[in-house]
């Protein structure tokens, strides 16, 4: 079974495609990966989408930016309409000192321009030149539709194998979440402590002892204030989700805001198996 991956996406990315770089700034997305394709959806109700190059290269085209040319002829044609079948966007698309992006082109026998041009080889650099690019994201219909057009050998296997990755993108966006409460007690119970990080490790030291010498108390007291507060059976087993609240306690100590609450004296006597272990 293919892994799919889902991450949110909320800034300017880099993507790299077939044959250039792609600089685009994008909305709060999220990005799921079944196997090698991407898609993108703008939330867990919306239906995903592909980048079209991914389409031209799947289905064989020998320039997979020939796609494009498919789709402007079927919306010319309106058998591709904007919102049911695919999704508009325009990036910007640099052009390097070591050639216009279309270098990988075999149709295109444009020499790499001379550096004298440019005032430096680096992608993003200043004054590098650049192109506004359309460029169509696909839902599941338009990918079909879009494939069948194409005619080319690969189209049988494409489609089932589009079909079978839009399949499972929606059913990992659909998938219901556990309730927080549930992700919380998790990762509480299971998530990184607080002892694991020598840089931490040090931070809870120095609270422990600021609210030790405020109080007059011992490291040990401070310890056992925290231990009972969260209920670990040491201080660095506390989760790091936790720290935050066990750190606003120990700098309440350490200011007076807070008073080092006295032990409880046992009401009860001893567990029997204790009194044998004390005696």
């Amino acid at each position: 079974m293919t892994h799919v991956r889902m991450t949110w996406m909320m800034c300017t990315s880099s993507i790299t495609d077939i044959t250039c770089n792609m600089f685009r700034v994008m909305r709060s997305q999220i990005v799921l990966h079944v196997g090698d394709i991407e898609l993108h959806a703008d939330s867990k109700e919306a239906e995903p989408t592909v980048l079209d190059l991914i389409i031209g290269a799947r289905a064989g085209l020998s320039r997979p930016r020939d796609v494009r040319k498919h789709i402007r002829r079927g919306i010319a044609e309106r058998a591709l309409r904007e919102g049911e079948h695919f999704r508009r966007e325009f990036s910007s698309r640099q052009i390097g000192a070591v050639g216009i992006s279309r270098r990988n082109d075999s149709h295109s026998d444009q020499r790499a321009p001379s550096s004298d041009n440019f005032p430096s080889r680096q992608p993003g650099a200043v004054g590098m030149p650049q192109r506004i690019e359309e460029e169509f994201w696909l839902t599941e219909s338009g990918t079909l539709k879009l494939i069948t057009r194409l005619r080319t050998p690969q189209a049988d296997a494409v489609v089932d194998e589009m079909i079978r990755v839009y399949r499972q993108a929606i059913s990992e966006l659909r998938a219901p979440e556990p309730p927080a409460p549930a992700r919380l007690l998790s990762e509480v119970a299971h998530g990184p402590r607080v002892g694991d990080s020598a840089i931490q490790r040090r931070e809870v030291a120095f609270y422990c002892r600021a609210a030790a010498n405020a109080c007059s108390a011992s490291i040990q007291s401070i310890h056992g204030f925290v231990r009972r507060e969260f209920r670990v059976p040491g201080i660095y087993h506390l989760s790091v989700l936790l720290w935050p609240q066990a750190k606003a306690l120990l700098e309440a100590l350490g200011m007076g805001r807070l008073m080092l609450p006295k032990r409880r004296p046992r009401l009860l006597p001893a567990h029997p198996n204790q009194q044998r272990l004390w005696s």
